[in-house]
């Protein structure tokens, strides 16, 4: 050890503290933590006036966050804790013109105290927006009311207090820790010598053995025992919380259109018609999902197993790419097969397969990339065909429905990258290979990113990395019940959830790669820093950026990452948990081949890691739990009873709405027939909402649930401070044309819906119901498609995966109302010929059709045509990218 890395460990110490307090002072001032609640309250309004004053909290940036109105009070409190720079309220120009008592309270504590009357002279009037009722006058809080950074909720002293005691914490355990390493480093000189030389060195290249393919296929048939282990046996072992809620339904109708040759762009049934393959998230534009599907059709003849297809084949697939990928990289082959099972059967995977189908892509197109760089630190020169190869890796990466996965890897990619070139390890002139299979990727993934894009435009959305791994660091080396830690983030650990409050398994990537590479990260070589020590253990710095991600806030770079314009859309850091997998896999793999190579009989140390390392994440797997199972399996019949009235083919097809349990009481018998999440989907029955938290932040559904959840104690989030004018919740049901609501057992009085669910109950003529779910009729309602001013007459209509199909029969020129909403790629068309369209109050569709009119089509169509030129455009830019590399690798330099 160097005289002066007592100097250099104090250095880090105190720049890790400094760093610490940075962060923890941005989160506190930016991200809200600290605020306290904000509370409004106007004492004496009358019954009509109450249900119309509305109340935002406006942040700094003009986002607008509706105050939650308490039931039975005249109060409204700020539900979430953001920072509140402005308070708007809406009020009728009677209740200004009164003198009633009206205070704002932070936390108990008074920061206003006046009367209604006095706010047309002290509050700011601001304009209307267009559309909004004129009755209401707007007003905005004065500046006054402002306290510490500017806003009325901002964080007291305490917080800061809080975070000094943390640091002096840090600071006194890392003198602590310096220490320690100072006292023990002359103790263990021999261990040491022994973790710096697995460090240092690099393996030699691992050439074929006899017995490669033998653990090749033993590793294989270890994963297909541990993923039996992982089904319990079952036969829809996959099919669980998301992926039987939101996916498989949408899956489902997607494939299926497209074997009747309509490629499927639109849900008819959900979200009062939603996009589907231009999402992204159900992989419709991705090739196995169909093969999946046909397997799953034609061979299996259960089209409900697509999903578990899916995953097992991405599974398989992931370990034999994992495999060649070690074994390139030098390992023998039993570390080989410790790596790749250690990976795809990591507690992310084992767990999240079951819940988000996309997930399972991650461990096939992870390993296939890193495979595909490695030729970059090979001398020999590269051809034409290796960006393209490595294009297509990045593009059907792209396709398989998870974006911020797909970003993730190329962040810790480029990490990579940025390592071998800074340790001379990237060969001189590879430059231009790397921009032409960047180039080639984004060229196939163009069409969909374009189109996505396009989508989630407008959609509010903020990342969320408060909750991280560190109280689970142990949890990742040692199973249950020898670690108990919570799922990340988790507040409900009770009923139901009570699984959750031991969800260790997620976390497990074994005791024995994991561990090493843990001890390569922390060994004191680090502080004799060194271009051949980085460059011996790129993989395990890859790992360890990957786990200070996955920390969340306390790692820090995930606070440097919210700062950059797509990463502050994600959510949830401990998704970089098969990243650190993978990577600290890898690297803890390479310090165990160099120490094998140390010993004289290292087969010993060979059959305990292959028996040991399989054994405990099989039983890992075992013991793992999805983070929601539904009772039903997959998709009972619906039942006669309500058949009969959702779908009864003697009466127009009506819109139907449900209300089902909320957390945690939503695994009652029962749910799918409730039609509730997108249920919906797999027995054609239209709904009024779904299952789809992108598109149910559009702007027209959040409009939309505005209208149903109006003067409620939950109000939905909003894009803007541009209220949706007041209407009771029966008239916008009726509107939308909803004729059933469906009440499933379990169900419970919510506050957030309380009006919506009395609405109903009151209006409401209950028909005959199941054992778990109640059904009850509307009068008065829209038909699904009508003539303006002739509501009464419903014409027929057709639900497909591209659009909706109204036949007129040729009937009199008129306006046509279409009650779906009225989507910006939703295209009208009158007998084969494009007319526009419009939207009404209500945003549903509006065409005017001529006289003798056979038919009208709304088609669901995706800008694609901009995404294949960008396409387009991208290719020739990766022709010219080769083109110069190649003209590089001739040139004599």
């Amino acid at each position: 050890m160097k005289p002066h890395s007592l100097r250099q460990k104090l250095l880090l110490l105190v720049s890790f503290v400094l760093v610490f307090l940075a962060i923890r002072v941005q989160i506190i001032t930016d991200d809200g933590e600290g605020t306290l609640s904000v509370d409004l309250n106007i004492t004496g309004l009358s019954p009509q006036e109450d249900p119309q004053v509305q109340v935002f909290a406006l942040s700094a940036l003009g986002e607008a966050t509706p105050l939650a109105h308490l039931d039975g009070t005249t109060r409204w409190r700020q539900a979430f804790l953001y920072k509140t720079q402005t308070l708007r309220i809406y009020l009728p120009p009677a209740v200004l013109q009164k003198k009633l008592p009206l205070t704002v309270t932070c936390a108990g504590r008074v920061l206003l105290e006046t009367d209604t009357a006095t706010l047309a002279t002290t509050w700011t009037p601001v304009p209307k927006p267009t559309g909004h009722p004129s009755p209401l006058v707007a007003l905005d809080s004065p500046p006054r009311l402002r306290g510490t950074f500017g806003t009325l909720n901002g964080p007291e002293l305490t917080p800061y207090g809080e975070v000094g005691a943390q640091a002096l914490a840090l600071l006194g355990v890392g003198f602590g820790l310096v220490w320690l390493s100072e006292w023990l480093a002359p103790r263990l000189q021999r261990p040491l010598r022994i973790l710096h030389l697995c460090l240092r060195q690099r393996p030699a290249r691992a050439y074929p053995t006899a017995t490669e393919r033998v653990y090749r296929l033993g590793g294989l048939a270890c994963l297909g025992g541990s993923l039996v282990l992982l089904v319990h046996g079952k036969r829809y072992g996959f099919v669980h919380d998301d992926n039987i809620t939101q996916f498989l339904p949408v899956i489902l109708q997607g494939c299926e259109s497209l074997f009747r040759g309509i490629f499927p762009t639109y849900n008819p049934f959900e979200l009062m018609g939603s996009p589907t393959a231009s999402v992204g998230t159900y992989a419709l534009t991705y090739p196995p999902t169909y093969l999946c599907y046909a397997v799953a059709r034609w061979l299996f003849h259960d089209t409900y197993l697509t999903l578990d297809l899916f995953e097992v084949l991405h599974l398989a697939l992931g370990y034999l790419a994992t495999f060649s990928l070690a074994r390139r990289l030098g390992l023998r082959p039993a570390l080989a097969l410790c790596v790749a099972l250690s990976f795809v059967l990591c507690g992310y995977f084992v767990v999240y397969t079951r819940c988000w189908f996309y997930m399972g892509p991650v461990a096939l197109w992870t390993p296939l990339l890193l495979l595909a760089l490695l030729p970059l630190t090979d001398p020999k020169p590269l051809t034409v065909g290796w960006p393209l190869r490595t294009g297509l890796v990045l593009g059907l990466y792209f396709h398989a429905g998870n974006a911020q996965m797909w970003i993730y890897t190329l962040l810790c990619a480029a990490c990579l990258l940025l390592l071998w070139q800074r340790t001379g390890q990237l060969v001189r002139g590879r430059l231009c290979w790397i921009v032409a299979a960047l180039l080639v990727g984004l060229a196939i993934a163009a069409p969909l990113l374009i189109v996505q894009s396009m989508e989630v435009v407008g959609i509010r959305r903020s990342a969320n990395i408060k909750a991280g791994v560190l109280p689970g660091l142990f949890a990742m080396l040692l199973p249950t019940p020898l670690v108990k830690v919570a799922m990340p983030g988790m507040w409900m650990t009770t009923g139901p959830w009570k699984h959750l409050a031991n969800f260790s398994p997620l976390y497990f990537c074994g005791p024995f790669l994991l561990g090493t590479a843990f001890l390569g990260l922390l060994s004191p070589s680090w502080f004799c820093w060194s271009r051949r020590l980085v460059g011996a253990n790129v993989w395990l710095l890859c790992g360890a950026l990957a786990l200070a991600i996955c920390l969340g806030e306390c790692g820090g770079i995930s606070q440097l990452l919210v700062l950059l314009p797509v990463f502050n859309k994600f959510q949830h850091s401990w998704k970089f948990l098969p990243l650190v997998a993978l990577f600290c896999g890898l690297g803890g793999a390479l310090m165990i081949e160099r120490w094998l190579r140390l010993q004289r009989h290292p087969q010993t140390h060979e059959r305990l890691l292959t028996i040991l390392t399989p054994a405990l994440l099989a039983y890992n797997a075992f013991v793992s739990q999805p983070v929601l199972t539904l009772p039903d399996a997959p998709y009972a019949p619906l039942p006669e009873s309500v058949r009969a009235l959702v779908l009864d083919p003697r009466v127009p097809l009506q819109r139907s709405m449900a209300l089902a349990p909320w957390l945690p009481e939503w695994r009652d018998p029962g749910l799918v027939a409730g039609l509730s999440q997108n249920f919906a989907t797999v027995y054609g029955v239209p709904m009024l909402e779904g299952y789809d938290p992108l598109v149910a932040k559009s702007p027209l559904n959040v409009r939309l649930a505005d209208r149903l959840y109006a003067n409620t104690a939950a109000p939905r989030a909003r894009q803007d401070f541009d209220p949706t004018p007041l209407v009771e919740p029966l008239t916008a049901l009726r509107r939308y044309g909803v004729r059933w609501a469906l009440l499933t057992e379990g169900y419970k009085e919510i506050k957030g819906i309380y009006a919506l669910e009395k609405a109903l109950k009151d209006n409401g003529r209950l028909h005959k119901a199941t054992r778990h779910t109640q059904v009850r009729e509307l009068s008065g309602y829209d038909p699904l498609a009508f003539v303006e001013g002739a509501p009464e007459r419903a014409l027929p209509i057709a639900l497909t995966a591209e659009g909706v199909r109204v036949t007129l029969g040729g009937s009199a020129a008129g306006t046509l109302t279409v009650n779906f909403l009225a989507r910006e790629q939703l295209h009208a068309y009158v007998d084969g010929k494009r007319v526009p369209s419009t939207k009404d109050s209500w945003d549903r569709v509006r065409v005017a059709v001529p006289t003798g009119a056979q038919a009208l089509t709304l088609r669901y169509e995706p800008a694609w045509g901009k995404g294949f030129l960008v396409s387009g455009i991208l290719l020739l830019m990766a022709l010219g990218a080769m083109y110069a590399a190649t003209k590089i690798a001739d040139s004599p330099d």
